[in-house]
C-alpha cells in the first residue's frame, strides 16, 4: 500500500461526540499504517473538553484562531494527497478543500444536503423521523412540521446552505456513510451511487482493552436494575422519553432502578427538573448525573451497568456508543430507528421499540423484556459480546485506506489533475 499525506478536516478540535472519538482512533490506525497525517478544525471549544488527539507532533491549523485563508494556505502548502473530511459549519471552507486535492467525504449525519435543520425529523405532532427528499417541498412543511428555527431568515438561510452542501458533495471523489441506512439516504439525493460506500464505525481491537467476555450477567438483577444514558444531552436523544419510561419500568421491576445520565448539552437542566420530580413520586427510582465521560469513566460505567439505553428520537446515522457498551456484554433498549438496527439485533443483542412514531410505553417495554428474566438478559450479554467482535478497527481501517487511495489515484489522472 503506498504511503499517503492524508489531511484530517473536521469541525472541532475537542471532544464533543463519536466524530471525534472514531478520529482519534483511526487516525492513530492511518499512522500506523505507515501514513502521514495533519489535522485541520474549525474550532477548539469547549476549553474543558479533551483535545483531539490522533497523534504528537502531526501539523494542525484551526480556522477559528488563523482565519478561513490562512488556514487553507497553510493546509495547500502541506500538499495532501487526499483530504478525508468529516464536515465543516462553512461551506467556504469546504469548498476550498476541492482545489487542494481529491475529497473523501464521510457523513456522520444529515447535515450535509439531505435535510434543512440536518435532523431528519418532524417534531410537530410529536417527534418522528422524516423519509423526504431534501428539496423545495421542504420550505413548505418547515414551520407545520417544527423542522427548524421560527425566524423565516433562518429557513431561508439553511435551506440555501444545504443546496451549497450538495454542491460540495458533488465535487467529491467519494462519500463515505457510517451506515446502511444513512448511505441510502445520500444515494436518494440524486449522488451517484458507485461513489457511496457504506463503512460502520469501529471499537476498539481485542488486544487494544480488557475484552472481557460476560460471564455472571443477570445474577445482579435480582437486587437492582441499573440503567445508562451515555450521549450529547439534545432533544435528539430522547433523553426526555426515556425519564417519561421510569415509571413504567420501575413499575414492572418491583425492585430499585438506578438511571446514570452521562454526558452534557443543552437539554441538560431541563432533564434535571423532570428527573427531580420522578424521584419525589415514584419509589425505589434513582436518577443521577455523572457530567461529561472520559474514557476512564465510560469504561467504569459501562462496568458498573446492566443495560445501555439509546432512546434517539431522530433517524440515528449509527450509534456507536451501543457497540462500546457491547463490547462489555452490555446489551441495548433502542427506538429502532435510523442506522441502529444494524448493530442492534432485536433479540440477539438487546430489543428494539417502535420508532415511527417513538413512544415512552415501547421504550419501557423494551427495556423490561431486556431485565426482567436472567436468562434471557444473560442471552442478550453474549449476544452483544458477539456482535461488538465484528465491528473491530483493523478490518475499518483496512478498507478506509482502500478508499483514500482509490480517491488519491483518482485525483491523479490527467482529467481531474487539470481542475
Amino acid at each position: 500500500m503506498p504511503r499517503m499525506r492524508i489531511a484530517i478536516v473536521t469541525r472541532n478540535g475537542r471532544h464533543v461526540g463519536g466524530a471525534e472519538t472514531y478520529l482519534s482512533s483511526v487516525g492513530r490506525a492511518l499512522c500506523a499504517s505507515g501514513h502521514d497525517l495533519a489535522l485541520l478544525h474549525e474550532v477548539d471549544v469547549p476549553a474543558d473538553h479533551a483535545p483531539l488527539t490522533i497523534v504528537d507532533g502531526i501539523p494542525r491549523w484551526c480556522v477559528a484562531d488563523l482565519g478561513r485563508r490562512t488556514a487553507v494556505d497553510r493546509l495547500r502548502r502541506w500538499a495532501p494527497d487526499v483530504i478525508y473530511a468529516h464536515g465543516l459549519a462553512d461551506p467556504a471552507v469546504e469548498h476550498a478543500m476541492l482545489a487542494l486535492a481529491p475529497v473523501v467525504f464521510h457523513a456522520h449525519n444529515y447535515h450535509h444536503g439531505t435535510c434543512i435543520s440536518g435532523t431528519k425529523t418532524f417534531w410537530s405532532p410529536g417527534p418522528r423521523p422524516c423519509h423526504r427528499r431534501f428539496g423545495a417541498g421542504c420550505l413548505a412543511l418547515y414551520y407545520p412540521r417544527r423542522c427548524g428555527g421560527w425566524h423565516p431568515r433562518t429557513m431561508w438561510r439553511e435551506y440555501r446552505r444545504q443546496r451549497r452542501r450538495q454542491e460540495f458533495l458533488e465535487g467529491c471523489a467519494t462519500i463515505i456513510a457510517s451506515s446502511r441506512y444513512l448511505a441510502a439516504e445520500y444515494a436518494s439525493h440524486h449522488l451517484a451511487s458507485h461513489r457511496i460506500v457504506a463503512l460502520p464505525l469501529p471499537i476498539a481491537d481485542v488486544g487494544d482493552v480488557d475484552w472481557t467476555p460476560p460471564g455472571d450477567a443477570g445474577s445482579r438483577l435480582r437486587h437492582e436494575w441499573r440503567l445508562l444514558f451515555l450521549g450529547r444531552m439534545d432533544r435528539l436523544k430522547g433523553g426526555e422519553m426515556l425519564l417519561k419510561a421510569l415509571p413504567i419500568v420501575a413499575a414492572a421491576a418491583r425492585r430499585p432502578v438506578l438511571l446514570t445520565l452521562a454526558g452534557d448539552g443543552p437539554e441538560l437542566e431541563r432533564w434535571r427538573v423532570l428527573a427531580r420530580g420522578l424521584e419525589g413520586g415514584v419509589a425505589g427510582l434513582t436518577v443521577r448525573f455523572v457530567g461529561w465521560a472520559g474514557n476512564q469513566m465510560r469504561e467504569a460505567l459501562f462496568k458498573q451497568s446492566d443495560l445501555l439505553v439509546v432512546p434517539s428520537v431522530w433517524p440515528e446515522p449509527f450509534g456507536l456508543v451501543g457497540l462500546e457498551a457491547a463490547r462489555y456484554g452490555v446489551p441495548a433498549a433502542a427506538f429502532d430507528v435510523g442506522g441502529i438496527p444494524e448493530w442492534l439485533e432485536h433479540g440477539i443483542g438487546g430489543r428494539l421499540a417502535a420508532g415511527d412514531p417513538p413512544t415512552a410505553g415501547g421504550l419501557a417495554a423494551a427495556i423490561v423484556a431486556c431485565l426482567s428474566d436472567a436468562q434471557t438478559y444473560a442471552r442478550l450479554s453474549t449476544g452483544a459480546f458477539a456482535t461488538a467482535v465484528r465491528f473491530t478497527r483493523t478490518g475499518h481501517t483496512r478498507e478506509l485506506c482502500r478508499v483514500l487511495e482509490d480517491a488519491a489515484e483518482w485525483g491523479r489522472t490527467p482529467a481531474v489533475a487539470e481542475r
